[in-house]
């Protein structure tokens, strides 16, 4: 559950950050909200981070493996 989680939401902040992207961008690059859908994707990637290490430490202890 959690890697469906962890696919999940940042597939979606990607998809939300393209079409914001696209539809707000110009010459000059994307637009503002394009920038704030990408900030809060990379808060929320970051943030996975610290619980996907600990979730592969406590299945690697599950097979008796050190971790």
């Amino acid at each position: 559950m959690f890697a469906l989680l962890q696919f999940l939401v940042p597939s979606v902040f990607g998809g939300l950050f393209a079409i914001a992207a696209a539809a707000m961008g110009n010459e000059n690059g994307p637009g503002a909200l394009a920038w704030l859908i990408g900030a809060v994707m990379m808060i929320v990637c970051l943030a996975l981070i610290v619980p996907a290490i600990a979730v592969t430490v406590r299945r690697l202890h599950d097979q008796d493996k050190s971790g």
